[in-house]
């Protein structure tokens, strides 16, 4: 994987979902926790975005998230 995760940044994860990194609580293992913008259920993370060990997951992160950008209204 490519991704290095960080606190405040949002990423999309094998499945679609797109997580909100809103914590490093510092620990040894899974220590990024992240919320899922859709269900809102938190799931914890490695710093290379995976979710399982040792093998690929749907959870697992991939790319960070870009917002799409909102087309602007014309009067």
């Amino acid at each position: 994987m490519a991704v290095k995760l960080e606190v405040g940044k949002k990423y999309t994860s094998m499945q679609g979902d797109v997580f909100e990194i809103i914590e490093n609580d510092g620990t040894d293992y899974w220590p990024f926790i992240g919320v899922n913008a859709k269900t809102r259920e938190y799931q914890s993370f490695e710093i290379d975005g995976r979710w399982g060990i040792g093998h690929l997951c749907d959870y697992d992160l991939v790319s960070e998230y870009n917002e799409p950008a909102h087309e602007k209204e014309t009067s």
